[in-house]
């Protein structure tokens, strides 16, 4: 969770992770701590407190090595295209959501993933369409 900024007023009631307790308070650590407790999959919440536009424009390769999944919401482009090719180059998956208003974007880039089919095909069943047994014959013609 990468967030410089306090809880305001102003998030109670655009953001859903924060409580009124938390006024003046990090963030970040307060949208961890419950996004943690929504989700019991998720086993850490990395934190950390600056601009998450100077962070993602700043990552690097070596940055991004406890990450095993990244999630940008709302970056500006030439932060979030540092951040994508820092990703790829780690192999790591990479979200990116936008909304405005009711409209939104999601957009998913992920590392290759090839799978291969190891059972073969098996060929379709004889349904004696071309040359049908005695009584389809007499079915349909009748």
């Amino acid at each position: 969770m990468v967030d410089g900024n306090k809880v305001v007023a102003s998030d109670l009631g655009s953001n859903f992770f924060v409580v009124e307790s938390a006024l003046g308070q990090s963030r970040a650590k307060t949208v961890a701590a419950l996004l943690k407790e929504l989700n019991d999959d998720l086993r850490e919440v990395h934190v950390v407190e600056q601009d998450a536009a100077e962070w993602a424009g700043a990552s690097t390769h070596d940055s991004l090595a406890p990450y095993s999944l990244i999630v940008a919401s709302d970056l500006p482009p030439r932060a979030l295209k540092t951040l994508a090719a820092a990703a790829e180059k780690r192999n790591i998956p990479l979200v990116v959501a936008r909304v405005n208003g009711l409209v939104g974007l999601v957009r998913i880039q992920f590392p290759e993933h090839v799978v291969i089919e190891t059972k073969p095909d098996f060929a379709l069943e004889d349904l004696r369409l071309d040359q049908p047994f005695t009584e389809l014959r007499q079915f349909v013609d009748a």
